[in-house]
């Protein structure tokens, strides 16, 4: 199932309301819930594992999670978008955003509730919900590489360690991925992941 699905499926069990929830408010946060347990965000797991199928493009990058929601409004995922429309890659490239508890985020669903709505800082992950962390997203990984016959993921400390544990767990999936550090410089990081994409279409 296309990752667009999902809204409607949450909508289905839970109530519409779903959909009436503003991008930007946040209305999950792990200050006041275990948001691994939240029924929403399980939902999403199951989804994830289960029936997502990736959209079939030749690339795909990996961002981190940003405190701003929806991603797309942060500056580093602006400068994304910006540099893939100059070079005319944006359509040839999915997007992928990397966060806890929703562990990977297509693009097309960023807009949405849960995606859009919930704080959690990354230092209030727990060991058993990085175990967890770790475990989803290699499942998600090994449909990753299925699809696209690239990756790359330009990622900070935090997030960069929890997907090379998920890398072990995957396979070949690191065959298919190239990291790119996320220094303080984390622009000049960004654009030389646009630059490694725009080189693997060739």
């Amino acid at each position: 199932m296309r990752a667009i699905e999902f809204p409607s499926l949450l909508a289905e069990r839970f109530g519409t309301w779903v959909f009436e929830v503003p991008p930007g408010e946040i209305v999950l946060s792990s200050s006041r819930e275990d948001l691994w347990r939240h029924p929403h965000i399980r939902a999403w797991h199951e989804f994830l594992e289960k029936y997502w199928v990736p959209e079939p493009r030749p690339l795909a990058v990996i961002m981190p999670c940003t405190s701003v929601k929806p991603y797309g409004l942060s500056a580093t995922h602006r400068l994304l978008d910006a540099r893939l429309r100059r070079l005319g890659l944006y359509d040839q490239v999915s997007k992928y955003t990397i966060s806890e508890p929703m562990i990977l985020v297509p693009r097309e669903l960023e807009l949405y509730y849960p995606f859009a709505n919930y704080d959690y800082p990354p230092s209030t992950l727990t060991p058993e919900g990085r175990r967890r962390f770790v475990e989803l997203l290699a499942t998600a990984l090994r449909k990753v590489v299925k699809h696209h016959r690239a990756v790359v993921a330009v990622l900070p400390r935090h997030h960069e360690s929890v997907l090379r544990d998920s890398l072990r767990l995957c396979g070949p999936c690191r065959e298919h991925l190239v990291m790119v550090p996320y220094g303080r410089l984390a622009f000049r990081s960004v654009a030389k992941a646009v630059d490694i994409l725009r080189s693997l279409l060739g």
